[in-house]
């Protein structure tokens, strides 16, 4: 491991992509902004420790590194938006520098630590900075690392050499055994350095908290710039940076994994602490710079403008830095037009949308004029996205309405604050209740929270007789109840999920653009402002498919699914997560192993990652009411994911079978007496060692079984990690699961010949995606829905029902008989299969329980096992009488039918697939076909006159047999 693979980018346009430097008259060093990169060319290098050091010493002002590559050697690189409008037919191929085009080289790579000093105190030395980073990482020591000034340091005047700028930022770049870590690792080293004691608070001028450690903790992404060219300096100075410093070049590349474990349980909870109390000694700070803030720039504006109400004013200003939230008066410095207020964007987006801005609260930071943007054309709230400290949206309003309480208008008033509510599009009504978005999740409204919102929005006057006046007043209590109060009057957006990257209909539109989506009630959580996402091409070539399908199949392509069926069915969940809120139902996912250690947790956690939610995960619950409580606590949480891990055994459940179905939960609200209806559009993942569905829970799920066929499967390695490939890749992986479906849809939507009842629309879109990449031969998939049939023969109630409709059969024919006759004829041979298949369902202590076994029958009355079933004939003297009959096998679903020699008796009808096992039985009525229960998935049964003498296979497989008695199919329906 001697050499890692890196990008160097020279740009073109600007022609310099590093900061810069002017000396200025009274000895003032003036930093210049760097500029953003809109054009250039990409080159692969492959470098050892001591070729990179020499790296760094060759790069100048307009060339950067990027420690992801891309899929070419060298190209031109453009912005996201450029690509769009670009043909491919140049003498290089064109990429963007977005995570689509760039991506962790496979095996070693560089991880960068970069340091800048606390605000206010003195730069730690090299030395001193090397020995803390050892601290945290002892196995940093004797790993390969070169150490660096920043772009920014060692500034001196060219005629005395006098030191303007020592060297402030640094940076050691980390050679590691796998760049796919790299994001992972950052992330721990930024928090065990936290833990260890280097945390500080930054407060920016307007007064926002920021919690600060001495490494940046927001460029570990492949696509990220590394501006290691050097400053560029004006007439007068001159850069002096020492040489790059390499420390271990001979030594083991750096196992992050092991060096840098994640944190356990306790240091999170640790971590979390030390922000909470860091954040609260902070707030006296922060409100202090807050207020100074709004007074300063009070001023400014009140010198602009004489007459400006100053109150009010000072309440929108405050809210600026509080709520990130700009109105209509508000003033924005961009780049091309000078100053424009807030109102002024709103009333023209067509010109505005996409202009470049100074920090709307901090103007002078960075002295960049380009460094924030306005987005006007979102499909929610129009905001300005600022890249400083970090990445801030504020989002823009119109002036604040007045609203004057005056008796005997109350429904005036409520009338009108709804209508305020609706153009403010903060509010949405989901199952019911009043919810608002908050950290990615539908958080329902309480009469506390409404009165703070409307005071923000609205401003409340009451008239007051001392002082012969209006004044100003907070919400009143009474109003906000009464606006949640008003069910059925809201007239307020309606929310049926949150989603956090675009997503595809059924139909075929894809949803993309941020914020809420009417026809659906989504609201896609997406800011965008970098361009990571590209547009998908509504008709793909079968090159882009190809390339799709090895996408999406990538993070799982070493997992050891027994067949096709398995990898079409975790195909299945793949595309399901990327879709499930649109789908009215879906199947949930069962993933199974015959062992501990197989991988079941990690493909489900997979699953949750790609729904782009952290998972609700559960253990098996004690019974159906406390299922119902989760579920509906989940669901109303707005949760993409549940999981319920590490079942065992048998697992049934009522519950979890009506909301597979229904698409909604109801149930009460905890605490209260009123019930709530919630959408119920989570994908559902089931995690099992050799778990059995028990009856109808069999048809909801389909089955992915994995088989590593080793003792200790726990102790095999990855090369990559598939879960963090999910979460960094998340958005590559899902417009390629998206160009998959719309290629799909392009085709003409080939569907099954028989769609699963119950889950109509997800069997037409997704089974029948995976059906169409399979016969296309892009991935080896096979129809997900074969393994429902599995589910229902491993699933004990089906067995039951199959031995004693045989025995019954067997012993009655197509008599009707009272359960007491039946125990009775089986008592006196308890030898017989119908005493075994009685006392199998029923039996207690050697003697079979007549209710039990009454109350079993009635249960499953109707349903076709193996071409039987029992109904109900009547009664005698108020007993029941019971029958087993043969079913005609007309209208039985397509696959099946087709499966007979006997071809003339069906009608090809497209019926649901209720019945998985009837395909079993399409000879049992032969009389020279003897059915095979023992192994009837591979072995149906046999023949004692077939030529061969052999075991009988699928019907299909001999063609016509000579022996085979066709006047036995006349079967009688029952």
């Amino acid at each position: 491991m001697s050499e890692i693979s890196l990008s160097v980018i020279t740009a073109t346009k600007p022609e310099r992509l590093s900061k810069g430097f002017k000396y200025v008259s009274g000895g003032v060093l003036q930093k210049i902004p760097g500029g953003q990169l809109v054009e250039g060319i990409i080159e692969l290098r492959g470098v050892s420790v001591s070729g990179f050091a020499s790296l760094l010493k060759s790069l100048h002002p307009g060339q950067a590194l990027t420690y992801g590559v891309s899929a070419h050697d060298r190209a031109r690189i453009v912005t996201a938006e450029a690509l769009t409008k670009t043909s491919d037919d140049g003498a290089l191929p064109t990429i963007a520098r977005t995570r689509e085009h760039l991506h962790w080289p496979e095996g070693a790579g560089i991880l960068m630590l970069d340091y800048d000093p606390q605000p206010g105190k003195e730069p730690l030395t090299p030395d001193e900075l090397r020995r803390t980073f050892y601290s945290v990482c002892p196995e940093l020591k004797t790993a390969p690392h070169v150490w660096t000034a920043s772009a920014s340091s060692c500034i001196c005047r060219t005629d005395n050499g006098e030191e303007l700028r020592g060297i402030m930022g640094q940076r050691i770049y980390i050679f590691v055994q796998d760049a796919s870590d790299i994001p992972r690792a950052g992330q721990v080293f930024f928090d065990r350095l936290c833990l260890a004691g280097y945390d500080f608070s930054v407060i920016s001028k307007s007064g926002a908290f920021f919690w600060r450690t001495l490494i940046d903790g927001a460029v570990h992404q492949p696509e990220r710039l590394d501006f290691a060219g050097g400053a560029a300096c004006g007439p007068g100075i001159e850069q002096r940076r020492p040489d790059p410093v390499i420390y271990n070049p001979d030594g083991a590349f750096l196992d992050t994994r092991t060096a840098l474990p994640d944190l356990t349980p306790d240091e999170k909870k640790r971590l979390a602490e030390l922000k909470r109390a860091a954040r609260a000694a902070a707030k006296p700070e922060a409100d202090q710079a807050r207020e100074l803030w709004v007074e300063d720039r009070l001023a400014q504006m009140v010198k602009g403008n004489p007459d400006l109400d100053r109150e009010r004013t000072r309440d929108e200003l405050t809210r600026a830095v509080k709520e990130r939230r700009l109105f209509g008066d508000f003033q924005i410095c961009t780049e091309k037009h000078g100053v424009l207020t807030v109102g002024q964007l709103l009333d023209n987006p067509k010109k505005y949308h996409g202009i470049r801005c100074h920090d709307p609260l901090e103007p002078d930071y960075g002295n960049d004029p380009r460094i924030a943007q306005a987005n006007l054309r979102t499909a929610g709230k129009p905001y300005i996205w600022s890249f400083a400290h970090g990445g801030q949206r504020y989002t823009l309003h119109r002036a604040v309405t007045t609203v004057r309480i005056e008796g005997g208008e109350l429904q005036s008033i409520t009338g009108r604050c709804l209508e305020l509510m609706r153009l403010d599009g903060t509010i949405y009504e989901r199952g019911g209740e009043l919810v608002r978005l908050a950290e990615g999740k539908p958080n329902p409204l309480s009469p506390e929270w409404l009165r703070w919102y409307l005071t923000g929005l609205i401003r409340f006057e009451k008239y007051d007789a001392r002082a012969g006046e209006w004044l100003t007043k907070d919400c009143p209590v009474d109003l906000a109840k009464t606006v949640l109060a008003m069910s059925g009057s809201w007239g307020l957006p309606r929310l049926t999920g949150i989603i956090t990257a675009p997503t595809i209909t059924p139909e075929g539109r894809v949803i993309d653009q941020e914020g809420h989506d009417e026809e659906t009630g989504l609201y896609l959580d997406f800011p965008d402002p970098e361009g990571r996402w590209r547009a998908i091409p509504e008709k793909p070539t079968e090159t882009e498919l190809k390339a799709a399908a090895e996408t999406v199949w990538k993070p799982f392509e070493l997992f050891p699914f027994v067949d096709p069926v398995a990898r079409g069915s975790m195909l299945a969940g793949i595309l399901t997560a990327t879709t499930r809120p649109l789908l009215p139902t879906a199947p949930g996912c069962l993933l199974t192993a015959p062992s501990a250690g197989s991988g079941k947790t990690l493909l489900a956690l997979c699953l949750a990652a790609l729904a782009g939610q952290e998972p609700e995960v559960y253990p098996r619950a004690k019974d159906d009411d406390e299922l119902r409580k989760r579920f509906l606590a989940a669901f109303r949480g707005g949760a993409g994911c549940i999981i319920f891990d590490n079942l065992s055994g048998h697992f049934e459940s009522d519950t979890l079978c009506a909301v597979s179905t229904t698409g909604t939960i109801t149930d009460r609200i905890l605490g209260e007496s009123s019930t709530l209806t919630v959408p119920a559009n989570a994908l559902i993942v089931l995690t099992g060692n050799n778990v059995s569905l028990v009856g109808d829970l069999g048809r909801r799920f389909i089955s992915v079984r994995i088989d590593p066929q080793m003792q200790t499967p726990w102790q095999r390695s990855f090369p990559f990690d598939p879960l963090e490939d999910c979460r960094t890749h998340r958005l590559e992986l899902i417009r390629a699961g998206l160009m998959l479906l719309k290629g799909f849809l392009a085709s003409g939507a080939p569907k099954p010949q028989d769609r699963l009842a119950s889950f109509e629309a997800w069997s037409d879109f997704i089974r029948g995606c995976v059906c169409w990449i399979g016969k296309n031969g892009w991935l080896d998939v096979m129809d997900p829905v074969a393994s429902i049939t599995e589910n229902f023969e491993a699933d004990p109630e089906t067995s039951k029902l199959a031995a004693l409709l045989d025995a019954w059969h067997t012993n009655f024919g197509k008599d009707g008989k009272t359960v007491a006759q039946v125990i009775r004829t089986a008592e006196a041979d308890k030898d017989s299969e119908l005493w075994a298949a009685l006392d199998e369902i029923a039996g207690e202590r050697g003697v079979i329980n007549s209710r039990r076994l009454g109350r079993w029958i009635e249960k499953h009355q109707g349903r076709i096992v193996e071409g039987l079933r029992f109904s109900k004939e009547g009664t005698r003297q108020k007993i029941g009488v019971w029958k087993v009959g043969l079913v005609d096998l007309v209208g039985v679903a397509k696959p099946y039918t087709e499966n007979c020699h006997v071809t003339y008796l069906y009608n090809g009808g497209k019926h649901p697939h209720q019945t998985p096992k009837t395909h079993l039985s399409t000879c049992a009525d032969c009389l020279n076909f003897t059915a095979n229960r023992s192994d009837p998935k591979n072995k149906p049964g046999t023949c004692p006159e077939a030529p061969d003498g052999k075991f009988t296979k699928m019907p299909t497989d001999g063609g016509d047999c000579p022996k085979f008695k066709a006047g036995t199919h006349k079967r009688e329906a029952v």
